[in-house]
């Protein structure tokens, strides 16, 4: 990250209800994830169950806070904190859904999209990323043409940069914020080995 800190001014940012901002807590049960339904009515019946629980405790103990909690809401604070840096565009690096802002933001005209002189989006997501599908990934990669796609297959568990140990994934992805240029294509890595 050195390389990066040499190149951009950098700017952590919570976004609203997460982390240091106002959290947002709805009491949800430890470790709630949203999962698939399996290959039974029972299974399906579950996670119909699951999603309105969660909902349920959200409207309980933070319903006054849901009308803000919104993509919309926090792309429009992206272009705040920019108009607030006097900032004419910024760069963006967002994890999971911490992405999508700068997408849905890219959509309603909050956040400038970088032009085609500048590097594009650079994706990264496992194969067996139990959040974020890689079949969602593949969709957001084609819906943002000018971004590319670096894929870790083997890999079961949602972070990847930074976390997982792949040196390719790594590399790629530190290479990118260093220098400001996307990989000539999209890159496939290999799960390590033990």
């Amino acid at each position: 990250m050195e390389e990066v800190g040499a190149r951009y001014d950098v700017v952590g940012v919570d976004p609203r209800f997460v982390g240091r901002s106002t959290p947002l807590d709805c009491h949800w049960p430890t470790g709630s994830m949203v999962r698939g339904a399996g290959g039974d009515r029972a299974g399906f019946d579950r996670m119909v169950a699951f999603p309105a629980d969660l909902a349920r405790r959200c409207r309980t103990h933070a319903g006054d806070l849901l009308p803000y909690a919104t993509t919309r809401d926090t792309a429009r604070d992206m272009d705040v904190i920019r108009a607030a840096l006097g900032e004419h565009r910024i760069s963006y690096l967002g994890y999971s859904y911490g992405s999508y802002p700068a997408l849905s933001g890219t959509r309603r005209g909050n956040v400038r999209r970088r032009s085609a002189a500048t590097p594009p989006a650079l994706l990264v997501n496992a194969t067996g990323d139990p959040r974020t599908t890689y079949q969602s990934a593949q969709a957001v990669h084609r819906r943002w043409p000018s971004s590319r796609l670096v894929t870790l297959r083997g890999a079961d568990q949602h972070p990847v940069y930074g976390v997982f140990g792949s040196s390719c994934v790594d590399a790629a992805v530190n290479a990118y914020l260093a220098d400001g240029r996307p990989p000539a294509s999209d890159i496939t890595c290999l799960r390590p080995t033990a």
